[in-house]
């Protein structure tokens, strides 16, 4: 009987399972790529969406949702029975944001302690008509408040939409703007949202793309951003940032 040797693979045969293994890899980095970038712009015409949405209403009625102080008249369906409440007509959504969360703090809806503003800010976008996404009878208590019942969600899964005023006079990430949009991981605090290489894709895209100067910023902590160098922390791959969109 022939004694049986085994063969062993080939360097031409090697070489071209590198190859293939090479490619498969890279069409998978691709298509992840790919789905990124269709995530960020998702996420960007959202945000013009919803501006248009706020310039919409105040060039209707006048003011600013959420702070309207006759949304109970003007607006078909704010009511009670939609737990839709009048503004105070101050001129803010809501109290400064002062590093608290934006459904939280003193009350700033006239005759309702403990009703934000910054929820019936979306109460009454919807029913004017000119956003969709949230259930119009929802509740009001901070305590109830979720994406897709009190607030928008995001087109980025785990994340959704505020309406916060900041502080006009402070400077950095989220200062000197007044109302912005901001995206976070919960409609009721300061959770951060996604990863420093997203927040970096969407800066770049729609406005500067440095983390605290422009119409779109962001912060939180040292891995979403650089202060320094006012970059934002890309090779970090954690939930990281806070994003803040200018309305006003």
């Amino acid at each position: 009987m022939k004694g049986y040797r085994q063969q062993g693979f080939t360097l031409v045969e090697l070489a071209t399972v590198m190859i293939i293994i090479g490619i498969l890899f890279g069409g998978i980095l691709q298509a992840r790529n790919i789905i990124e970038n269709a995530r960020v712009k998702a996420v960007i015409a959202q945000y013009k969406g919803l501006m248009a949405a706020h310039y919409g209403f105040q060039d209707k009625y006048g003011v600013i949702p959420g702070d309207a102080p006759n949304a109970t008249q003007k607006l078909a369906g704010c009511g009670a029975s939609n737990n839709c409440l009048n503004g105070n007509g101050d001129g803010m959504v809501g109290t400064r944001f002062n590093n608290t969360p934006d459904t939280l703090g003193t009350p700033n809806v006239s005759g309702a302690p403990g009703i934000q503003e910054n929820i019936q800010y979306w109460k009454h976008l919807a029913l004017a008509d000119l956003i969709e996404g949230i259930v119009l009878n929802a509740p009001n208590a901070p305590a109830s408040s979720a994406y897709n019942i009190s607030h928008p969600a995001a087109r980025i899964s785990g994340t959704g939409w505020n309406a916060i005023m900041t502080n006009p006079a402070g400077a950095g990430e989220y200062g000197g703007t007044g109302l912005v949009f901001q995206l976070s991981g919960a409609p009721n605090g300061n959770i951060v949202a996604i990863t420093p290489d997203i927040a970096a894709r969407i800066d770049r895209i729609a406005d500067d793309g440095t983390p605290n100067a422009g119409m779109i910023t962001s912060e939180y902590s040292p891995d979403c951003e650089n202060d320094a160098t006012n970059s934002y922390n890309t090779l970090f791959g954690g939930i990281a940032c806070l994003m803040y969109f200018s309305i006003q």
